[in-house]
């Protein structure tokens, strides 16, 4: 029986992200004194509407975020509604920057408190953020105490002897003398095929305990092991008076690291004369629905604080992506709203509306690109 629960939560977890940050924009216009048209929920079709006050509320066919119509927001008809006082085009450059500026920061006061949540739930340590790159493992976290564990394991080979032992992905080795994929290959080496006995931890449940594995000895690496693959975690614990805001800190360490992160692929991407490296660094919906179909299978109390964590971390991702300056986005709309207030001239709408045409062109190219990647990869 197809299971639809994960699609589900797909659908409310990313209409939820759209709706707040349409609601930032909705707010501060109304407050602004400009008329909204409408605020849809859903995509059209319209298959209900009421009208309150100037605003038509609707639900739609698709039931999948959601929009508003703002008054002069449409450039290529602003020069007809720029004369109406309750115009989007007829206000000043500050009102329209704080309007196009609005959804961001709800996206950010969302994400703030879910991290803020999920955070309380584990006394304010973060969940472990994964060191991808060698430049990631020296990135320092601005805010909060960070604990590096470089043990961590992030792979367990099926049917391989740690499998067997009943080692899983998200336990970690404690022992003294093993501090890396390196030291755990010497120490194996050491006691070749003989049942070796080591101290296993659990991020998940922080429990310990003693797992006995026999290694065995492959052929191809020419020496034994047990089937596992180790990286290194960075674990952030928020104290005294930065846990009232720990969640706001908390997205803006995991921001700038993945900038950092994504700094990091790009250079490794020139220097290989490769897509491949920085390709590995964007997901698109289908990359995000295999994310929430894994969480899902957790079950229980733990995947809902991972779904709450899941959707902080994209509320935060978005705000990141519509500031950017680029066209189509808040961002880039922003910044002809910043030259205008600076030079006092307004560009031409119908040449900025072409701008913002590209520039939408070119992301849903890209979106088709980062689909078709996502989905090779489910293969």
């Amino acid at each position: 029986m197809l299971n639809l629960l994960p699609f589900i939560i797909f659908l409310i977890i990313l209409s939820l992200l759209i709706l707040v940050h349409e609601a930032g924009h909705f707010i501060v216009a109304i407050k602004s004194g400009i008329a909204v048209e409408e605020f849809g929920f859903g995509i059209p079709p319209r298959i209900w509407g009421k009208k309150i006050g100037k605003t038509i509320y609707s639900l739609n066919l698709f039931p999948f975020g959601g929009f508003i119509r703002v008054k002069g927001e449409d450039l290529e008809d602003a020069s007809t509604t720029e004369r109406d006082n309750d115009s989007f085009a007829h206000k000043k450059p500050k009102i329209r920057a704080l309007v196009l500026v609005a959804g961001i920061v709800m996206n950010i006061i969302l994400g703030s408190l879910l991290f803020q949540v999920v955070l309380m739930s584990s006394n304010y340590v973060s969940s472990p953020l994964m060191l991808f790159t060698s430049e990631s493992k020296k990135f320092k976290f601005p805010f909060g105490s960070e604990k590096v564990l470089s043990t961590v394991i992030t792979y367990v080979q099926e049917g391989s002897p740690a499998e067997k032992a009943g080692i899983t992905f998200g336990d970690f080795i404690k022992q003294t003398n093993i501090n890396s994929i390196t030291d755990l290959q010497g120490y194996l080496g050491d006691k070749g095929d003989k049942e070796v006995f080591l101290t296993v931890g659990n991020l998940n449940d922080n429990t310990t305990r003693i797992v006995a594995v026999t290694p065995q000895f492959d052929e191809k690496a020419g020496r034994a092991v047990i089937g596992v693959g180790l990286d290194s975690v960075a674990l952030i614990s928020y104290r005294g008076l930065q846990k009232p805001l720990a969640g706001f800190l908390h997205g803006v360490n995991v921001t700038l690291y993945s900038l950092d992160t994504f700094k990091g692929l790009f250079s490794t991407s020139i220097k290989e004369k490769s897509l491949e490296p920085v390709s590995a660094g964007f997901s698109g919906p289908v990359g995000i629905f295999g994310v929430v179909s894994a969480v899902v299978d957790l079950g229980g109390t733990r995947a809902i604080l991972s779904l709450t964590e899941l959707t902080a971390l994209l509320s935060f991702s978005l705000a990141l992506f519509n500031i950017l300056p680029l066209p189509a986005l808040d961002g880039g709309r922003l910044l002809f709203v910043v030259v205008e207030g600076v030079t006092r001239k307004k560009v031409n709408p119908k040449i900025e509306a072409t701008i913002h045409k590209i520039g939408m062109l070119v992301l849903l190219v890209l979106m088709v690109v980062i689909t078709a990647k996502d989905l090779f990869s489910l293969r």
